[in-house]
C-alpha cells in the first residue's frame, strides 16, 4: 500500500456533503427541556402516542405477553451486553 492510498477518499466519500444526523426519540424529547416546541416536534410525539393507542385498539392481541423464563436478571444482563457493545462500537448507528 502507498502512502498516497491513505489519503485519497473513497469513491463514496469523494464530494459528498456531510450527513445530517437524524433526530432520535431522545433528541426530540429532551428538547422540549431546552425550552425547543417547535410543531414539528409535538406532531412526531403526538404520532407515536397515537399510533400506539390506534395499534392497542385495533389489534389487542399484539400486545399480550405470553409467559415468560426469561427472568429480570437475564433481561439485566442483556441490557448491560447491549450498552457495552454499543459504546464499544462508538454508538448504535456507526
Amino acid at each position: 500500500m502507498e502512502a498516497d492510498d491513505e489519503a485519497t477518499p473513497s469513491p463514496s466519500q469523494a464530494g459528498s456533503p456531510t450527513p445530517t444526523p437524524t433526530p432520535t426519540l431522545r433528541s426530540v424529547c429532551c428538547s422540549y427541556i431546552k425550552g425547543d416546541w417547535s410543531a414539528w416536534r409535538l406532531y412526531f410525539n403526538g404520532g407515536l402516542l397515537l399510533g400506539g393507542l390506534l395499534a392497542a385498539r385495533l389489534a389487542p392481541s399484539a400486545f399480550e405477553t405470553p409467559a415468560s423464563t426469561f427472568g429480570v436478571g437475564r433481561a439485566a444482563a442483556a441490557g448491560l451486553l447491549v450498552g457495552l457493545g454499543t459504546s464499544m462500537g462508538n454508538g448504535c448507528t456507526r
